[in-house]
C-alpha cells in the first residue's frame, strides 16, 4: 500500500512523533510511505528519512496560497497514494482543497482534544473539509465525545485510534549516562525524585506544579525537562523561591529515555490533554504516574493501580497529590504501569488500528 501524511511540519511534538513512528512501521510491514510538509521540514525530517520515508515539504505561505495547493495536488497524484491520512484541521483543509474533484480517500487524525486556543474560522474550514473525509480519528474516547459534542464531527464519521510508542527506548536506558546525569544534578540516595517532560507552555501548568514543592520535604526534588515560551519565566520563579537547589530546569533534552530513569514518580499537572505520549513513555519506564483528570488521562492512569489522578490543577490539589502518591506502594504501581502500555499503548498497536481504518475506507 501506498501511504501519505500530511502535517503542518515534522517539529518535534506529539503529533509529530506519532507520525514518523507509525511511518517507521509502516514501512516495517512493506509500505511505502510519503510525509509531506506544508510548511517547513522540522527536527524530525532525518528520522523520518532513515526510517525509510520520504519527505518533502511545501514551503507554504501563509493564508491561502495557491501555488502550494496546486504543487500539494501533484504531489499526491504524481505518488498514486492508495490513502491520504492528514493530521489536525490545517492539513485537512488544505489537501481537501487541493483534491476536489479526484476521489482519493482522505482519513484525518485529530491530534488532541480541540478544545484550546478554538479559531472560529479554521473550524469552519475543518467542517467543510469533512465533506470530502472518509474518517475521522480521534486519539482517545473523551476527544472523540467532545467533537461529537460540539457538532465537530458525527459518530458515525468516527472512530478511535489511540497513541502508541517504541517502548523498548524507554526500559532500556543508557544506565552510564544515568549515573553520569546523577552525578551531575547531585541526586543523593535519598532523595525522592518527581519528575515531568513536556512544553513549557500555560496549560502544561508548571508555575503551579512550582508552587506546590515550595513546602515539601527538601529531600523531594523536581525535575522538569522541556523547552518552550516560558522557560525563563519558570527559572525565574524557582529562583524567586529559593527552591533552584531541588528543582531543576533542564531546557529540552534529546535523551529523555535517561532522564525517566532518574525519576521515581512521574508527575503530569496539565490543564488540557489528549492522549499523552509522555504518560505512555513514563508507564514504559516503570514510573507511577500523578496526573490531573483531564483529557484522555484516566484512559491511561487508573486510579490507585497504576498511578493517582489528582483533584484539580492547582498548586493545593497538586500538593496534596504528592503527599498521597509517597505514603502508596508507587513502586508496584510502575509495574502495573509497564505491563499495560505492553499491552494497549505500542507502535504495534497503533499500526494494527489505522490498518484498520485505511481498510475500512476501501470497502
Amino acid at each position: 500500500m501506498k501511504i501519505i501524511h500530511v502535517v503542518e511540519n515534522l517539529n518535534r511534538g506529539g503529533l509529530e512523533r506519532v507520525v514518523v513512528d507509525l511511518s517507521k512501521e509502516q514501512i516495517r510491514n512493506g509500505h511505502q510511505v510519503l510525509i509531506i510538509c506544508l510548511f517547513s521540514e522540522g527536527e524530525l525530517e532525518n528520522e523520518a528519512i532513515k526510517n525509510g520515508c520520504e519527505v518533502v515539504a511545501l514551503d507554504k505561505a501563509k493564508g491561502f496560497d495557491i501555488y502550494s495547493v496546486i504543487k500539494l495536488r501533484n504531489l499526491i497524484t504524481g505518488y498514486n497514494g492508495d490513502v491520504i491520512h492528514t493530521h489536525n484541521p490545517v492539513s485537512n483543509y488544505f489537501t481537501s482543497i487541493s483534491l476536489i474533484m479526484t476521489s482519493l480517500p482522505i482519513i484525518n487524525t485529530r491530534h488532541g482534544m480541540g478544545d484550546h486556543k478554538k479559531s472560529l474560522k479554521r473550524e469552519l474550514f475543518y467542517k467543510i473539509s469533512l465533506l470530502r473525509t472518509k474518517m475521522v480519528v480521534a486519539v482517545c474516547n473523551e476527544a472523540r465525545e467532545n467533537f461529537i459534542k460540539n457538532s465537530i464531527v458525527t459518530r458515525e464519521k468516527s472512530t478511535v485510534v489511540k497513541n502508541g510508542i517504541n517502548i523498548q527506548l524507554y526500559s532500556e536506558p543508557d544506565v552510564s549516562i544515568v549515573s553520569e546525569l546523577k552525578e551531575e544534578l547531585g541526586l543523593n540516595t535519598n532523595c525522592i525524585v518527581f519528575g515531568t517532560v513536556g512544553r513549557l507552555i500555560s496549560y502544561k501548568n508548571h508555575l503551579a506544579l512550582i508552587d506546590a514543592f515550595t513546602t515539601l520535604d527538601p529531600e523531594v526534588v523536581l525535575i522538569i525537562v522541556g523547552g518552550g515560551e516560558l522557560f525563563r519565566d519558570i527559572n525565574a520563579k524557582v529562583e524567586s523561591l529559593g527552591l533552584s537547589d531541588r528543582v531543576k530546569i533542564m531546557g529540552d533534552q534529546d535523551n529523555v529515555p535517561d532522564y525517566l530513569e532518574l525519576f521515581d514518580i512521574f508527575i503530569m499537572p496539565s490543564m488540557t490533554e489528549g492522549y499523552s505520549l509522555s504518560l505512555l513513555e513514563a508507564c514504559a519506564a516503570k514510573l507511577p504516574v500523578l496526573c490531573t483528570n483531564v483529557g484522555g488521562n484516566k484512559e491511561i492512569v487508573e486510579h490507585k493501580f497504576n498511578g493517582l489522578l489528582l483533584d484539580g490543577y492547582d498548586s493545593e490539589s497538586i500538593h496534596k497529590g504528592v503527599c498521597q502518591i509517597l505514603q502508596e506502594d508507587y513502586g508496584l504501581m510502575g509495574k502495573r504501569g509497564f505491563e499495560w502500555v505492553s499491552e494497549f499503548g505500542t507502535t504495534e498497536k497503533v499500526y494494527s488500528d489505522y490498518m484498520e481504518c485505511y481498510n475500512q475506507v476501501f470497502e
